[in-house]
């Protein structure tokens, strides 16, 4: 039968996805939504759980099938089951995978550095490659050096007992709970959430320095924001609303910065210009996704819609005005502060 019969044909396929840049080291089944990846041996195990009629050594062992080569080479899998035919679920597949691999990155912010950041991917679309240039010296003769640089990112990211010791403190656990609908919140919030943690992810996964600044500032805008909004204003009050309690608050400057990174963002926006922004503005970025995206997270009883958070910070502001004792924010709420070397100051 020919692969465009095949993909008119109507059943419970089992999409298998090999994945580039992830190393999962014990048995856990990372779930997002729709997708599940593991590794390979835990896909053996399983595998008649996921609907596969098959072991998979017989898959293999298929002679011209490539599926020998495609089971070998991998170590990690992501796996997606949809009814239908294959023509009509396929993209949906592919798009599931790309955004449960954007949340993934994700877990990388605070957990390491972007200039250590992984490349993950489904196996082989994202390479790390080379840029290569010569320059020549025209008032001397044979004056000349060649220089190459690698361009994307090369680690691998664990999942082993140190990222999952981490992220029990952090918000990525809890993260994905509310991507999943564990907690009873509104199907727009949700949506908010979520496509804010896929721009964060790519922001994580990017080395174009304007690109990775502009995707943490509409994750930000994202979460904090509405169309009604003045936004540089009211990007301000909602940030000072979950950290503006901090010492860090008043001597790092943070309302003066958060408005600095918005014009940046507005100028890249609306006229093209973004020579103006630099790493240190994007790592302060990162560090206001990240407590912003753990506050929420670690009180997600509390900020059951947008709503919930425009309104949180206005009590916030009107405590701060009238001059009265905080009650409104939580003693749970939390600032994380990543310290930064020069590496990272000049690097991502």
């Amino acid at each position: 039968m020919s692969v465009e019969k095949i993909k008119n044909t109507s059943g419970r396929w089992v999409y298998i996805a090999p994945i580039s840049g992830l190393i999962i080291k014990n048995n856990k089944i990372i779930k997002i939504e729709r997708v599940s990846i593991m590794k390979k041996s835990q896909l053996e195990r399983i595998r008649l759980r996921l609907g596969l009629p098959n072991k998979i050594s017989e898959y293999r062992s298929i002679n011209n099938s490539g599926l020998g080569d495609f089971f070998d080479k991998n170590s990690t899998f992501a796996i997606y089951v949809e009814d239908g035919k294959p023509n009509d679920s396929e993209v949906n597949f592919l798009a599931k995978v790309r955004e449960a691999i954007d949340l993934i990155r994700l877990s990388e912010l605070g957990f390491s550095r972007r200039w250590s950041n992984s490349n993950i991917g489904i196996a082989s679309e994202s390479k790390v490659g080379q840029i290569s240039f010569t320059a020549i010296n025209s008032s001397e003769e044979l004056s000349w050096y060649s220089s190459y640089k690698t361009h994307g990112k090369l680690n691998t990211l664990r999942i082993d007992e140190n990222w999952k010791s981490y992220h029990l403190e952090g918000f990525f656990i809890d993260l994905v709970k509310i991507i999943n609908g564990k907690y009873k919140i509104s199907k727009k919030w949700r949506s908010d959430i979520k496509n804010a943690a896929k721009l964060g992810g790519q922001s994580q996964a990017s080395n174009d320095l304007p690109q990775a600044f502009l995707w943490n500032m509409i994750a930000i805008e994202a979460l904090l924001t509405s169309s009604n909004d003045k936004y540089s204003q009211e990007l301000s009050n909602r940030v000072e609303a979950f950290i503006g309690w901090t010492t860090d608050w008043k001597i790092e400057n943070f309302d003066s910065k958060i408005k600095d990174v918005y014009e940046k963002r507005s100028a890249f926006v609306h006229s093209g210009d973004s020579q103006s922004i630099t790493i240190p503005d994007l790592l302060f970025t990162d560090k206001i996704l990240m407590n912003v995206f753990y506050n929420i997270c670690k009180h997600i009883d509390i900020f059951k819609s947008k709503q919930d958070i425009i309104d949180f910070s206005r009590k916030i502001q009107a405590e701060k005005i009238l001059g009265f004792r905080p009650k409104v924010r939580p003693k749970t709420m939390m600032f994380i502060s990543p310290n930064y070397s020069e590496r990272d100051l000049n690097k991502i």
